[in-house]
């Protein structure tokens, strides 16, 4: 049933990452239920139409119809607007709940936040000053952590997920609010926190150095955060140690590779990572796009690397005419002063000879 409060547009999941990244599983749901009750059909119709009163009205008059999920009667009066009494079951639901607290609260903030964060902010901050739960107060502390990422107020965030590195939990909620917090500081351009928050999470739950799809994400952190290097090797390690995990990212992989051979200045191999991205887009169109983009942006560069260097021939060919030009003309010159000279040299010994044969005439 939970899929079913999912088909109205409802009960998202605290964390979607990109395509880069996998979707974090604590607020988990359930499969599709199914059913042969005779009025299920209908409503189903009205929860999907978005005619809540209807449906709250079918499961007033037949509890069965939520199929054991206890937190669908609470979410059709939140759907209406009726917070008060919606939070008052939820507060209910919570309070008998004796095994999985933690679960139970994590399913309930999620309940709220459909419909808002803020109430969801506020029952979970009520919870986490009620000492009767402090068994669960880390649990909820990294809960927190997200619904405030999602509420656009990072900073909360980030105290509170400074507060949950230093107790001992080390649970999946730790991982996820870890890594959500990482998310938010890569997709912030600030892929250097990134990557320390990240390496805190690898220290605290070591199991996350095992999973392949921690180190595929580590590993496009890295290369964003200036270690393509480290990218590469852990790249290479995944594909050697994780074939079939490899073959079903495949295109993610490429596109990973290429950014990394990009930032050591290797656009030749870049060039064919991205390339070998498009070969295999069918898995993952939008990796190939980012993969097409890519190689459009390495051939810009390298058309404007080619006409500036042309630009650059141009200029040096412009500047050594005039140069030679003026020596041309500094040589015509030089010819012509030097045949004005040997002339008037010329002229004066003519004249002073003449001069003489007179001089010589009229002693005689």
């Amino acid at each position: 049933m939970h899929s079913l409060r999912r088909l109205s547009g409802g009960a998202n999941v605290l964390l979607c990452v990109s395509a880069m990244m996998a979707c974090s599983p604590a607020f988990s749901s359930q499969e599709p239920a199914t059913s042969t009750h005779s009025g299920f059909s209908r409503f189903q119709e009205f929860v999907t139409a978005g005619e809540y009163s209807s449906a709250e009205r079918m499961l007033a008059e037949d509890p069965e119809l939520a199929h054991d999920d206890v937190l669908m009667m609470p979410w059709l009066k939140l759907k209406q607007g009726k917070t008060e009494e919606g939070i008052s079951l939820l507060r209910r639901h919570f309070g008998s709940a004796t095994q999985r607290r933690d679960q139970v609260a994590a399913d309930t903030l999620q309940v709220v936040a459909d419909v808002s964060i803020e109430s969801a902010i506020e029952l979970g901050n009520g919870w986490l000053r009620d000492p009767d739960v402090a068994d669960i107060h880390p649990q909820l502390r990294w809960l927190l952590s997200r619904l405030n990422l999602r509420n656009n107020r990072p900073e909360v965030a980030r105290a509170l997920v400074e507060e949950g590195l230093k107790n001992d939990y080390t649970g999946d909620f730790l991982r996820d609010g870890v890594f959500a917090y990482v998310l938010y500081l890569y997709q912030a351009g600030e892929p250097v926190e990134a990557l320390r928050y990240f390496d805190a999470l690898k220290e605290r739950v070591p199991e996350t150095r095992l999973e392949p799809s921690y180190q595929l994400q580590w590993a496009h952190i890295a290369s964003a955060a200036g270690q393509p290097l480290g990218a590469l090797k852990t790249l290479d390690r995944l594909q050697s140690e994780h074939p079939d995990y490899y073959k079903s990212n495949e295109v993610l992989f490429h596109v990973s590779k290429g950014l990394a051979y990009i930032k050591v200045g290797s656009v030749v191999d870049a060039k064919i990572e991205f390339s070998a991205a498009i070969e295999c887009s069918r898995s993952d169109p939008s990796q190939a796009d980012i993969a097409k983009a890519k190689l459009l942006e390495i051939s810009e560069n390298e058309e404007s690397q080619r006409l500036a260097a042309m630009a650059n021939a141009s200029a040096a060919d412009a500047f050594q005419t005039p140069l030679t030009n003026q020596r041309s003309w500094a040589s015509r010159v030089l010819l012509l002063v030097n045949g004005v000279a040997v002339a008037v040299l010329f002229l004066w010994w003519m004249a002073r000879k003449v001069l003489l044969g007179r001089a010589s005439r009229t002693r005689e």
